[in-house]
């Protein structure tokens, strides 16, 4: 998500900058003006066009992280795995995303860090069939 809040703040900031041009080509003439609308146009379309390519190229990145987790998984439940995984996720009050640690540790060590419960749960059961196919 934040890379389509900063595709935003660019397509505000260059929208702010054909503004002012065009502004500046009003008080030159109107052949000018003309010009300015049409770049501020194709600037538009140039712009719904990035922010659908994020979008899907966004999704895409998500069924892959799912279709991953459910080959790993093995015909197993997350809540299974999660439970048998000796590693715990959870959100702390200010960060942006959750944090990975080892209950094996008496300390709870901080083994990794997710930014989303998707990319948490896949870190878990991924390190736990890892670890398990070695042993």
């Amino acid at each position: 998500m934040k890379s389509m809040n900063n595709t935003l703040r660019i397509i505000l900031a260059s929208t702010m900058i054909v503004a002012m041009v065009a502004f500046a080509a009003f008080l030159e003439g109107s052949r000018s003006i003309l010009k300015i609308v049409f770049v501020f146009i194709l600037l538009l379309v140039v712009s719904a066009v990035a922010v659908f390519y994020i979008k899907i190229k966004d999704k895409m990145g998500l069924r892959n992280k799912q279709k991953k987790l459910i080959k790993l998984l093995n015909g197993r439940t997350v809540e299974d795995v999660l439970a048998a995984a000796p590693y715990a996720y959870g959100h702390f009050q200010g960060d942006d995303g959750y944090r990975i640690w080892d209950k094996r540790s008496e300390k709870n060590e901080f083994a990794a860090f997710a930014s989303s419960t998707l990319d948490a749960e896949l870190w878990i059961v991924g390190k736990y069939v890892s670890e398990n196919k070695n042993s």
